[in-house]
């Protein structure tokens, strides 16, 4: 007999539909529903590569042009040919989508005033990868028409995020060798600095860096913990996805950074809850678990042991983990008064590639502001700064108040998982990352619209949404 591919994880809800099943528009032929999955899949396959490719250098390029912006200007080129003629002409821009945009183009006048009114010179990395983020956020606003549409994009990413997994476990594993290789084709200082230093190494995969990879792979999982409870309706989840999660949760666990790892753990119990795991799901999370600390068990050793009894010199509790008090120090003494000296419009989006120059602050001397929301204070104002979080909030209650509505309570999932993004973003700059900033609004835009198809498809009663 031929072994299942997949096995039950969940109790009997055979008389329940899943959200992409239930929503799927009864008028819809078949052969137009193919042509649609099929475009959705792309584009979430060539977002989800973008993504993944923001730590990619090109040959014969500056460093400031990465692998991920031709793909995602092809992700939303695929995305305009998918849709149906006149679609781009009756889109609705919606308030998130106006708001992004002005976060954009206040972040673009902002540095040009910082270029010509200072010696800050004008970061074309920080405006390339805002605009690849809008490429990828406008592909899967036009892309997803439907519950279906928005499960196969999802699909695609999560599908496209496994290779980046792989390559964070083997760099792990294969020691030195693999992370001078990575070195050579990804923009990868600050491991280039742990080589020459000795230090222990951390997988950065093709993202460049370990706190881009761990709040990446944060949001991947929750994606594939989406697809499980959308497979739960049908009582059986596939051995693949299962497999895909655990890869992605042991990548996370190899770049060592531990408020991502808390983040994955809290979405994968809450999916458990969600599904009604049995005991053969528990196994399976059991042996997740089991296989990452087999792995990596010296080093997450030696982590927690280096973040748990270090000496307290600074008036804070002993029990606060070292790293939270170095980020205070550097907070107290570097980041406000830097912030303090040019509150307005800040000192220029590179300004902490310009500390080596001597040209940025003088009261910076770390190279990391150690948290999203100061990071952009330093570099653009807290005026941007405020604006950064009020959109990004605003952007997490879409998905947390979309997950209300019938059919897609599975977005919790994700809306859990941004949840943990935005608050470990006050000691991480998570945001600055161009691979948390796609994963992140992809995601966004692919509940926005699912979100815009059942109002417009009258899948409910709550009229327009704004």
């Amino acid at each position: 007999m031929t072994a299942p591919t997949s096995f039950p994880l969940t109790d009997a809800r055979n008389d329940e539909m899943t959200g992409a099943s239930a929503l799927r528009a009864p008028s819809e032929s078949t052969n137009d529903h193919s042509r649609k999955m099929s475009s959705a899949s792309w584009v979430g396959i060539v977002a989800g590569a973008a993504a993944a490719l923001t730590g990619v250098s090109l040959p014969g390029l500056p460093s400031t042009v990465n692998a991920s912006l031709p793909v995602a200007a092809l992700a939303l080129v695929i995305a305009c040919l998918a849709s149906p003629r006149g679609s781009m002409v009756r889109f609705r821009l919606r308030a998130l989508d106006a708001f992004l945009l002005l976060y954009v183009t206040a972040i673009a006048l902002v540095e040009y005033f910082d270029v010509t009114y200072s010696d800050a010179a004008f970061s074309l990395s920080t405006i390339l990868n805002l605009v690849g983020v809008l490429a990828v956020y406008f592909a899967c606003r036009l892309v997803v028409t439907s519950a279906n549409d928005g499960l196969r994009v999802l699909q695609g990413v999560f599908i496209a995020a496994i290779p980046v997994a792989v390559l964070g476990i083997a760099q792990m594993l294969g020691g030195r060798q693999v992370s001078e290789l990575l070195v050579r084709f990804t923009i990868a200082p600050g491991l280039q600095g742990r080589l020459d230093l000795g230090w222990p190494l951390r997988a950065t995969s093709t993202l460049g860096h370990w706190t881009a990879l761990g709040g990446y792979l944060a949001i991947a999982i929750a994606i594939g913990c989406y697809l499980i409870v959308e497979k739960s309706g049908s009582q059986l989840i596939p051995k693949p996805l299962v497999l895909g999660i655990g890869i992605l949760f042991v990548a996370q666990v190899s770049t060592f950074t531990f408020a991502p790892i808390l983040v994955a753990i809290v979405t994968m119990l809450y999916t458990a809850v969600q599904v009604k795991i049995r005991f053969i799901g528990l196994l399976s999370l059991v042996s997740i678990g089991g296989a990452a600390f087999l792995l990596f068990d010296e080093q997450v050793g030696d982590r927690l042991t280096s973040q748990l009894s270090s000496p307290s010199k600074d008036g804070l509790p002993r029990w606060i983990p070292e790293t939270i008090r170095y980020r205070v120090g550097i907070w107290n003494n570097e980041t406000v008064p830097a912030v303090l000296d040019s509150p307005l419009f800040g000192h220029g989006a590179n300004v902490y590639n310009r500390i080596s120059a001597g040209t940025a602050p003088s009261t910076l001397r770390w190279p990391s502001p150690e948290s999203e929301w100061m990071r952009t204070a330093v570099a653009s104002g807290v005026v941007l700064a405020v604006l950064e979080v009020a959109l990004l909030v605003y952007a997490v209650s879409k998905v947390w108040t979309t997950s209300d509505l019938p059919g897609v309570t599975s977005f919790r999932t994700i809306g859990i998982a941004l949840v943990g993004i935005l608050v470990i973003s006050s000691f991480h700059s998570h945001f600055s990352s161009g691979s948390v900033a796609m994963m992140f609004w992809m995601v966004v835009a692919v509940v926005l619209s699912t979100q815009d198809s059942l109002t417009m498809s009258g899948k409910n009663n709550y009229g327009r949404v704004s």
